[in-house]
């Protein structure tokens, strides 16, 4: 019965984190589109502006455990 009973809630689970996913966000970027113009500190301990690059430019979000 316990079993059972984790099995659904792991599935709920997994049923709501898809429908959060699944709602289409009014305040993110489309394909395509503009970014605003943000700052950051490069690993090299530099201020990095996106519009200080030059050319297409692409954004990566890559989160890792160390």
């Amino acid at each position: 019965m316990r079993k059972h009973l984790i099995s659904a809630l792991f599935l709920v689970c997994l049923l709501s984190i898809a429908a959060i996913a699944q709602r289409d966000r009014t305040d993110a970027l489309k394909v395509g589109e503009t970014a605003p113009d943000f700052s950051l500190t490069s690993d090299l301990g530099k201020t990095v502006s996106l519009s200080s690059l030059k050319g297409p430019v692409v954004i990566v979000f890559y989160r890792a455990y160390w």
